[in-house]
């Protein structure tokens, strides 16, 4: 059983306390840090080892929804007292979400559906020919895909760790093909994104979480992508 990474976090010290002693129950799960402060964890999280973050929605400052937006490539489940996140929270494509009073079965089973979405998110590679020879991409760890500026038969792979590495000579419609189509779309002629970086979006324009020159990161979002794009934001 591959073990699951967990970061707990919740402003109120009583709920953190239950629920690391409710974790520490299910096998399988490793409690790598535990935080009762959102800003203090979002300044450490590039140093810390974690897929999942269990955490509480209503906290001051900075609440749930806006630290599991900083968390793209990590694994959310929600934990909280209040239903009125509930469509804000899937939107993020979190793994679950939790009501209060918390019980072991209720959390147990979000985990569950976790440790699948991991296990499943370790065993998709897609192999290709780069720059830097056979390359086994993970779909997971992608953020962008945009035609090469050298050459237009190359596309570079713009990766979550900030890499971008150029795949040789082949075309969107293989990487359609072969991409998880629930996770990515092309949206114009020249690109295709992961959806989970995607922040909103206007007829012809997508603004995702990632920056460019202190401004957010924008792609064009042509019509005749638009439909499709719509229909597998919304799944």
């Amino acid at each position: 059983m591959s073990v699951l990474k967990c970061i707990l976090l919740d402003d109120e010290l009583p709920g953190l306390r239950f629920l690391k002693l409710i974790v520490e129950q299910i096998p399988g799960i490793e409690i790598v840090k535990v935080y009762d402060s959102p800003t203090k964890f979002l300044e450490e999280r590039n140093i810390l080892d974690f897929n999942l973050c269990i955490m509480d929605i209503e906290m001051p400052k900075v609440n749930g929804l806006m630290v599991a937006e900083k968390l793209s490539d990590k694994m959310v489940i929600f934990v909280t007292a209040y239903s009125a996140y509930a469509a804000d929270a899937f939107d993020l494509n979190v793994v679950d979400y939790v009501r209060k009073p918390l019980n072991k079965e209720r959390l147990e089973h979000a985990i569950i559906k976790a440790r699948t979405r991991f296990r499943d998110d370790e065993t998709i590679r897609v192999a290709f020919n780069t720059d830097q020879g056979k390359y086994l991409l993970k779909p997971s760890e992608i953020n962008y895909i945009v035609n090469s500026t050298i050459d237009s038969r190359d596309k570079d792979v713009y990766m979550q760790d900030g890499r971008t590495i150029c795949v040789k000579n082949v075309t969107f419609a293989r990487l359609e093909e072969v991409l998880p189509k629930n996770d990515f779309c092309r949206v114009n002629k020249r690109e295709i994104v992961a959806l989970h970086i995607v922040k909103s979006y206007t007829h012809n324009m997508i603004l995702t979480t990632l920056k460019s020159d202190n401004s957010p990161l924008s792609f064009q979002l042509s019509s005749t992508y638009r439909a499709r794009f719509i229909e597998r934001l919304n799944r």
